[in-house]
C-alpha cells in the first residue's frame, strides 16, 4: 500500500509532495533490508492557490555577531522581512501577517544570513596574523639569546688522528673543548666527514660522562676530557694499562693544572691533549714490546 502524502513543500503559490510504497518481491532485492531502489515514489503538486500575503522589503543588515576583527569563527549578519497580508478585514488595507505561511516560502524566506566582513579587509586580517607570528618569532629569539648567555666554552681542540673503535665499522676522529651547558665532545667519520653521535661511540657511558663534567669545575673538566680520549686510544690498542699512568699523573698534577688553567689560552688545549695522547701511546708500544 502507498504511504501517506508528505507535507506540501510550500504553504501557497504551488509546492510539491510525495508518497512511496515498497515494490513487490519480484521487483526488489531479496535482502531483508530495504534500500531506496526497493520503493516506488509518486510526486504531485500541491497548494496551488495564490498566497494571501506578500513579502515586505528587506530590513537593514544587523550588526556583526563578532565584535573583534579577524575573530575565529567569523561572525554573521542577518536581515529580515515580514509577511504582509493582502487585505485587513477591518480597514481593507494591507497589514502585517502574524503567520509567515501566508507568504510564499514561509518562515525560511523571512530571513537571510551572510558572513560578516567586520569592517576590515581580508588583507588587514592576514597582516594582523602575520604580525602576531612575527611577534612570537621575536619572543623566541629573545629566549634563545638569553639562553646563549649561559653557554661558556673554550675553542674546539684540533681533530685527532683517525682511530678505530671496536664497535664501529669505520674510523673516526675526535675533538673536545672545555664547556659548561653545551656539547663538550665531537666525533667525525674519517671517510665521509659526517658527524657521529657521541652516544654511538661512547654508548651508555656518554650520559654519565656528561653529568660528571657538568658537576666538576673547569680544571676537572679538562682532566676528564683527557681521560675519555686516552680511554678511546686504549680501546684501539687493546691495552687498558694505558689509562693507569695517566690517572696517576692527573691526580698528582691537578693542583698545578688549576693554577695554570687561569693563565692558559683556549688554544693551548689541543696541543696539551695530543701531547699526552702521543706520550701514552709511545709508552704503550714500549711496554707491549717488553711483554713476553
Amino acid at each position: 500500500d502507498w504511504s501517506s502524502w508528505t507535507d506540501c513543500s510550500q504553504p501557497c503559490g504551488g509546492g510539491s509532495r510525495y508518497r512511496k510504497r515498497i515494490k513487490s518481491l519480484l521487483l526488489r532485492n531479496t535482502d531483508d533490508k530495504h534500500n531506496k531502489n526497493d520503493y516506488e515514489i509518486e510526486h504531485e503538486l500541491c497548494n496551488l492557490h495564490s498566497c494571501k500575503g506578500y513579502w515586505s522589503c528587506w530590513s537593514e543588515w544587523s550588526d556583526c555577531s563578532q565584535t573583534e576583527p579577524c575573530a575565529k569563527p567569523r561572525g554573521v549578519q542577518r536581515r529580515f522581512r515580514t509577511c504582509i497580508n493582502e487585505f485587513s478585514s477591518s480597514t481593507g488595507k494591507p497589514t502585517q501577517a502574524h503567520n509567515t505561511n501566508l507568504c510564499y516560502g514561509g518562515f525560511e524566506n523571512s530571513m537571510q544570513t551572510v558572513p560578516c566582513e567586520l569592517k576590515i579587509s581580508e588583507t588587514e586580517c592576514l597582516q594582523e596574523r602575520l604580525n602576531q607570528v612575527r611577534r612570537r618569532e621575536r619572543s623566541v629569539e629573545v629566549k634563545l639569546s638569553n639562553t646563549q648567555k649561559l653557554l661558556h666554552s673554550s675553542e674546539w681542540a684540533i681533530w685527532s688522528e683517525c682511530i678505530n673503535v671496536e664497535q664501529l665499522s669505520y674510523a673516526i676522529r675526535v675533538r673536545t673543548r672545555s664547556c659548561e651547558n653545551c656539547e663538550w665532545i665531537e666525533f667525525q667519520r674519517c671517510d665521509t666527514r659526517k658527524h657521529v653521535a657521541p652516544e654511538e661511540v661512547l654508548g651508555e657511558k656518554y650520559q654519565s660522562y656528561k653529568e660528571t663534567i657538568l658537576h666538576e669545575n673547569s680544571a676537572e673538566q679538562y682532566d676528564m676530557l683527557h681521560a675519555i680520549i686516552v680511554t678511546l686510544v686504549s680501546f684501539t690498542t687493546g691495552f687498558a694499562i694505558v689509562i693507569i699512568p695517566f690517572i696517576t699523573c692527573t691526580i698528582r698534577d691537578r693542583k698545578n693544572a688549576q693554577r695554570k688553567l687561569k693563565c692558559q689560552q683556549s688554544t693551548s688545549l689541543p696541543t696539551s691533549i695530543w701531547r699526552k695522547i702521543t706520550k701514552e701511546r709511545l709508552l704503550n708500544k714500549t711496554q707491549s714490546n717488553l711483554l713476553p
